[in-house]
């Protein structure tokens, strides 16, 4: 199963196959819990920054919309007009560290959460008869859609909350969707899961919108697009085996017939896949049960390079770095690694081994986010203090996009978010 959010001891890899042989763990990484208020260790008077999801899509902050007649209300004027501890977005005064609207600067929006020393608090994006169950999440910043295995069906509702959107009913030709979703500009790629499995592609914000485009065979499994919505990948399961396959989305969110083509061939078992503007991740094992190495491949073809022999899951890409978890031990725990994509340079484990679920991580390529012990936890992709996000939290699904940050319970039956600095 894919997770665009699924999201590394990595090792060289290039563009022709290199076998690891073991890296160097990155030092002072243990896990220290700090606040729960997720501020990304900036300045709360400085300007937000965003970065990309690892499923694409433009960043995006709501603001209110002010008046004003020499600047944009996403600038800061001269504070002093404001008096002490204000400061001056458009044409109003406002405290950068109190001001959902403004919080730690001009026209960074907290989604109505509360803004605490210039950062903002989780909130709710949807909770309780609302939400089936949500099995999986993806993000823009924008919008929030889930697989609801409740409902069997594909959901969206605005980033901040409010009416939700049923994108893709169950479909009485096609059957109910099945758990897999990708999201990037505008697109939305997922899976039926009837007698004859299906891709299907829709356009987010239109209800009902969800089209059939390649049958499979047994299932369609590890579905991921390319951050502009130009390709989309997945895994055509036939048998016990399946093929590669890649897909170019035309302009009007479809397929066009007879496009599509194999990137492996069959005979493999194939599992999970990440992708970015330049590469694509898979990994895959040419025998056995179940999969147990990563590979990497680039798009147009089969070569690359193995990274990891041993179990992989929860693929991720940002930031110009390959993301996942690892299983050690034996498979009892797990870390979390990552490797330099362009160049194939060695990786660094980020995590020590523990007890990390292996659906729930993703990465925005600045920072890393997953489940842990204490519940929901950050830590800077680069490695440094693991900061808690929600204490106590067990999330099933994560996913992040847009500057903004959602997940699940344990039940999946609500959805939080968290506008990230």
């Amino acid at each position: 199963m894919n997770a665009m959010d699924r999201g590394i001891v990595g090792c060289a890899a290039g563009a022709a196959l290199l076998a690891v042989t073991g890296c160097n763990a990155l030092d002072g990484l243990a896990d220290v819990p700090a606040i729960a208020v997720f501020d990304g260790g900036r300045d709360a008077t400085s300007p937000p920054h965003h970065d990309g999801g690892i499923e694409g899509g433009a960043d995006h902050k709501a603001h209110d919309a002010m008046p004003t007649k020499d600047a944009s209300p996403d600038v800061a004027h001269d504070a002093s007009a404001c008096g002490e501890g204000g400061a001056q977005c458009g044409s109003s005064c406002v405290d950068l560290q109190s001001s959902s609207a403004h919080c730690g600067a001009c026209g960074h929006n907290c989604n109505g959460a509360v803004c605490t020393a210039g950062a903002c608090g989780v909130y709710a994006v949807v909770t309780g008869n609302d939400v089936g169950k949500a099995v999986l999440l993806a993000t823009d910043g924008t919008r929030v859609v889930w697989v609801d295995d409740g409902f069997q069906a594909i959901e969206q509702v605005p980033a901040a909350g409010g009416t939700e959107t049923t994108l893709v009913p169950p479909s009485a030709t096609n059957g109910t969707v099945s758990s897999e979703l990708a999201l990037a500009n505008g697109t939305v790629a997922f899976a039926y899961g009837g007698a004859t499995p299906q891709l299907g592609l829709a356009a987010a914000d239109v209800g009902d919108s969800g089209v059939p485009y390649y049958p499979g065979g047994v299932a369609i499994d590890s579905v991921s697009l390319d951050p502009n919505a130009g390709e989309v990948f997945f895994v055509n399961v036939e048998g016990t085996q399946g093929s590669l396959m890649k897909c170019p989305i035309n302009s009007t969110h479809g397929i066009t017939g007879g496009t599509c083509s194999s990137l492996t061939g069959g005979g493999r078992f194939l599992d999970q896949t990440a992708a970015d503007s330049t590469y694509l991740f898979y990994s895959f094992q040419s025998g056995g049960a179940s999969p147990s190495g990563l590979f990497l491949d680039v798009f147009n073809g089969d070569g690359g390079g193995q990274i990891s022999s041993l179990r992989t899951n929860s693929l991720a890409v940002g930031g110009g770095y390959a993301y996942w978890t690892q299983a050690e031990d034996g498979g009892t725990t797990y870390s979390v690694q990552r490797l330099l994509e362009t160049t194939g340079a060695s990786g660094s484990q980020l995590t020590a081994a523990q007890h990390l679920s292996t659906e729930v991580f993703t990465t925005d390529g600045t920072t890393v986010f997953y489940g842990n012990a204490t519940g929901l936890v950050s830590r800077p992709a680069a490695g440094g203090t693991v900061t808690t996000i929600a204490a106590g939290v067990t999330p099933a699904a994560i996913a992040v996009g847009g500057g903004l940050l959602v997940w699940t319970d344990s039940t999946g039956s609500t959805i939080s978010g968290l506008v990230l600095p």
